[in-house]
């Protein structure tokens, strides 16, 4: 089939700058060249717009790297509610940077470049290091409770380069009491090998596995019959416009098919009161979203638990199914 087609020819080139050396023009060249390619067409110019995106790309990798070096990534934790008693049951850790000049970086611009630039392992290994100092803290919240919190911790395990050392991390941190849950997404556990033989070392050393953004990978039912899931996780962008009768049936078949392959469900996402009341039509039990609350510092989860839900008397929280 492929020999019936005739060969691309990708070309790429810069304005000429006598300002600037042959060393340059060249690198800007096999700049045009790779991004005709990543966008799909067979010819391209460096200008001004590339030369925007390169600079950005490099001072969101120093920020990083500075990051690393300065401790100026923190955790953020959202609660994961149960709608049959109203409480938060557990958390999902994220990574945050901020920069020395008081700036937020979103995880949505820092996460792709740090993949490209080698330093995911980094910021995975720190995440984990931070929620196992905090996993105290959030254990001592719940104290007085009759049940275990949990935390879900986002890993990328296809970047991981010493599966052992993120292992202990995360298994120092149950020392707490917590429960450590590890969080992957869809795409990045169901369509790479050496991804799934690094969830087959987390599902061995005893973590449940929760599956994130579900239903908008390329996973197939053999997929979800082959591997123990624990939780999977309802993409948001199913949620936003649940209100739309079609939205509404496609969601609740999701939902339907996500009950079927795991043992809990957890819709994201969610941040009105019309969102949470027709999740509860569908029989949902579990949800995460800003209409309970937005991601917290372990120093604004211990006010948000007191304030909103009066964490010093004891009860019970039921998590049967």
């Amino acid at each position: 089939e492929l020999a019936n087609k005739s060969p691309s020819l990708i070309v790429g080139g810069c304005m000429l700058n006598r300002n600037q050396s042959a060393h340059q023009h060249l690198t800007y060249t096999d700049v045009a060249i790779r991004e005709a390619i990543a966008s799909g067409k067979n010819h391209l110019a460096f200008d001004e717009k590339i030369l925007a995106k390169i600079e950005y790309k490099q001072s969101i990798e120093q920020a990083i790297k500075l990051g690393l070096d300065r401790k100026l990534f923190s955790v953020a934790y959202q609660p994961i509610i149960d709608l049959m008693t109203e409480q938060p049951i557990g958390f999902e850790a994220l990574i945050r940077l901020q920069t020395e000049a008081g700036t937020s970086i979103s995880p949505v611009n820092f996460i792709p470049i740090a993949e490209s630039a080698g330093l995911l392992n980094d910021i995975t290994d720190y995440l984990c290091d931070r929620v196992s100092a905090e996993a105290v803290e959030i254990y001592k919240l719940f104290k007085n409770y009759d049940t275990q919190p949990y935390v879900n911790v986002n890993i990328s395990p296809s970047q991981l380069i010493d599966v052992k050392r993120t292992v202990t991390a995360l298994k120092h941190a149950e020392k707490s009491g917590v429960k450590i849950n590890v969080e992957i997404t869809e795409s990045g556990i169901l369509n790479d090998d050496s991804a799934r033989r690094i969830f087959n070392v987390f599902q061995t050393e005893g973590f449940s596995i929760a599956i994130d953004d579900f239903g908008t990978g390329h996973s197939s039912i053999q997929h979800l019959e082959r591997y123990n899931f624990s939780t999977l996780k309802v993409d948001q962008s199913f949620v936003s416009n649940i209100d739309d009768p079609q939205a509404y049936r496609f969601l609740n078949a999701i939902i339907n098919l996500a009950r079927t392959a795991a043992t809990y469900t957890i819709v994201e996402g969610v941040e009105t009161l019309q969102q949470k009341l027709l999740l509860m039509k569908m029989g949902v039990r579990f949800c995460q979203g800003y209409y309970w609350g937005h991601p917290m510092k372990i120093s604004e989860l211990e006010i948000y638990l007191t304030e909103k839900y009066g964490f010093n008397k004891a009860r019970k929280i039921d998590l049967s199914m």
